[in-house]
């Protein structure tokens, strides 16, 4: 009879975690949407929603408005400068290689050729590089942008499997549009399911960073 009894209680246990985690990504994926309206604040807005998710994997539970806002604020200048730095890389640099893949359409010089992959090189080595952001954010704070970017670029390598696994996750949200069902999918979790599996695959380079913080990183 005790075991019966138990039995209730732990679906019930599992049923209300199951309910926690699906309010905490609903209510981070709100946030992170609104925070990043203004273009410019996309990194600090990111990096506040894959705080609190990588967190709660590593079961650290903190309260959701609270911390996201609190972490929002954490070295917010060099977050949106870097913001900037991002968006204004990939515009430009989506826009040749678009251009360039024009003039290759029409039969045109080997020069247009060698810059469309060149540019096609910038777009993947700042996507990669963007990837690790949030996390470098997170586990160094107060350094220099330049260190946090080359460390963020070190990850993307060291990790480079992992990376690749990352940046196919950059396609949900995208097929979430696909359709109507889908879609109401991307109103509550388009941006918090992919970090949750972003936090997920990046959990061990979270743990390079916080067992090598003395170095000189």
């Amino acid at each position: 009879m005790p075991e019966q009894k138990q039995e209730p209680k732990k679906l019930y246990q599992k049923l209300n975690y199951f309910a926690d985690w699906i309010i905490r990504m609903i209510i981070v994926n709100f946030l992170t949407i609104l925070m990043s309206l203004p273009i410019i604040t996309i990194v600090p807005a990111i990096t506040s929603a894959y705080h609190i998710l990588s967190d709660a994997l590593n079961k650290d539970e903190t309260p959701i408005f609270r911390s996201y806002f609190s972490y929002f604020k954490e070295d917010l200048s060099k977050k949106i400068i870097a913001s900037i730095i991002v968006v204004a890389i990939l515009v430009l640099s989506i826009y040749n290689n678009r251009l360039y893949a024009t003039y290759i359409e029409q039969g045109k010089g080997i020069l247009y050729t060698i810059g469309y992959y060149i540019t096609l090189t910038i777009i993947i080595a700042t996507v990669m590089i963007t990837l690790y952001l949030p996390l470098v954010f997170i586990e160094r704070k107060g350094i220099d942008l330049d260190v946090t970017v080359k460390l963020a670029f070190y990850l993307s390598g060291k990790y480079f499997f992992r990376t690749m696994f990352v940046a196919m996750t950059l396609l949900i949200p995208f097929l979430m549009l696909t359709n109507q069902v889908t879609f109401l999918f991307f109103i509550f979790f388009g941006t918090t399911l992919p970090l949750l599996i972003i936090a997920a695959i990046t959990l061990k380079p979270r743990e390079f960073l916080q067992e090598t913080k003395g170095n000189q990183w």
